[in-house]
């Protein structure tokens, strides 16, 4: 007969199921410890927008950036990260601010210095953009201004 650390007895014939119970509970908190320092050692970078991703992750995920150690593991952190990467454009005054940035770099082709950007309605392309589904806005938490998202 075992005791277990609260002082309950253990059975010999259930001393390995209690020891199975132990170690997945120990890994388990293993696991969340690893994907906490990870996830800080990722949000450390100076280029990380912290709001920017605190944000994110709860419109993709419905979790607070403070539940994500708790509700991943280690590999998922990886994909949400490089997602992350991929869809976040930046912070921009507006949406709007965001469409004419990107005329002016060539994202819709090169008309950047040409008389045509002079046609172009950039509120309703701003509009279809954001919209119709191509990209999605967040408001910022600590500064005026939207985060851009692609929509992929």
């Amino acid at each position: 007969m075992f005791r277990s650390k609260n002082g309950t007895k253990i059975q010999d014939k259930d001393y390995r199921k209690h020891y199975a119970k132990t170690v997945k509970r120990l890994t388990i908190v293993a696991e969340r410890n690893e994907v906490a320092d990870e996830l800080a050692a990722w949000l450390s970078d100076e280029c990380r927008d912290t709001d920017a991703f605190g944000l994110f992750v709860d419109n993709e995920y419905g979790h607070e950036m403070s539940e994500l150690a708790g509700s991943i593991t280690l590999s998922e952190l990886g994909e949400l990260t490089d997602r992350f990467e991929d869809v976040f454009a930046g912070h921009w005054d507006s949406e709007n601010d965001y469409t004419e940035n990107a005329i002016a770099d060539g994202a819709f082709g090169d008309l950047g210095d040409d008389v045509l950007t002079n046609y172009i309605d950039t509120q309703s392309l701003t509009r279809d953009l954001f919209k119709g589904g191509d990209m999605y806005s967040l408001p910022s938490r600590l500064s005026p201004g939207i985060f851009a998202f692609h929509n992929c």
